[in-house]
């Protein structure tokens, strides 16, 4: 007997299409720490961070309103308020992990979205006065907006 990637337990898999590169050419691979929705709103804030560091702005001084636009899914899974009680949490709120791209200067990491991180503990107060500004606008104009 035999056991080759065409079969299992003797049985021969009837695939709808040949193995070949599909998966490779086709599936979206995600290489960054946070919810997948976020991800473009994560790579347009660092665009931005990363601008202003090159002109010898702080972002924190200078940003004074961030609007992302994002579709109705983003927006149900990734938009949160209230208290970001664990890793999970943090890492499925679009503010949090916008908020972490801007006074970090970099896409989050796995261990910004701890407990322990700095990212939560040392810049809690700024993070939290962040998020409460961004729930306000959100409730008062049903869209995302940044500080």
């Amino acid at each position: 007997m035999s056991i080759d990637a065409n079969t299992w337990r003797n049985k021969q898999f009837d695939l709808p299409k040949p193995y070949g590169t599909w998966v490779v050419e086709n599936v979206f691979f995600k290489l960054v720490a946070g919810e997948g929705h976020g991800i473009s709103a994560m790579d347009a804030a660092l665009q931005q961070t990363l601008r202003l560091q090159e002109r010898r702005l702080d972002p924190s001084d200078v940003i004074k309103t961030i609007k992302v636009r994002t579709n109705a899914s983003a927006n149900m899974i990734i938009n949160r308020s209230g208290d970001l009680r664990n890793p999970a949490d943090r890492d499925h709120c679009l503010q949090y992990m916008v908020a972490v791209v801007i006074l970090k200067g970099a896409i989050p990491e796995a261990a910004d979205y701890a407990d322990e991180s700095p990212c939560r503990s040392s810049w809690s107060p700024f993070i939290a006065i962040f998020l409460l500004f961004l729930i306000c606008r959100y409730i008062l104009t049903r869209q995302i907006y940044f500080l």
